[in-house]
């Protein structure tokens, strides 16, 4: 618990890991290059836009509304390689953008939601996809389209947490 001797709380932890980036020559370049943080933020909105609509193209093939002529399985083998290079991009491109300003980024409590909550959503859609080769027909059960319409609605709330990091301070 915070508050005991010889422990930080999270709010420490992140002040500490904030002042330190802070410190960085990285930090500076970053900040002061004009063109880095417009660059990584039009990647991430980019690959952001990539990962969202995967989800929604398998939340809709699972409800079957849209795509039913192929499998669950081929759609995820057509569009993970994408969602993957996304999510790489994603996690390089959060970095420039908390290098740039750490104490925006961390500090602000829609980010300390936003990134646990990507972390949840991405291991749900590796499980989830996990499921759709076990899917050779094209039946889909009720709960892979829980599933998929779970993971559409959650890349949905990390979209909008991330852009309440810029009214939050």
């Amino acid at each position: 618990m915070a508050g005991r001797k010889g422990e930080a709380s999270l709010a420490d932890w992140l002040q500490q890991a904030t002042e330190g980036l802070s410190a960085l020559p990285a930090h500076e370049t970053v900040r002061d290059v004009l063109w880095i943080v417009p660059a990584s933020q039009t990647v991430h909105i980019l690959a952001v836009s990539v990962v969202f609509s995967g989800s929604l193209v398998i939340a809709l093939r699972a409800l079957g509304l849209a795509g039913t002529h192929w499998t669950l399985g081929r759609w995820h083998r057509r569009l993970s390689l994408w969602t993957g290079v996304s999510l790489l991009l994603l996690l390089l491109s959060g970095a420039v953008l908390v290098l740039a300003e750490p104490e925006r980024e961390l500090l602000n409590s829609f980010f300390q939601i936003k990134i646990p909550l990507v972390v949840a959503t991405a291991l749900l859609s590796y499980g989830l996809a996990r499921q759709f080769g076990r899917n050779g027909d094209r039946r889909v059960s009720l709960g892979v389209k829980l599933g998929a319409v779970l993971v559409f609605a959650l890349w949905a709330i990390i979209m909008g947490l991330g852009r309440w990091i810029a009214y939050a301070g």
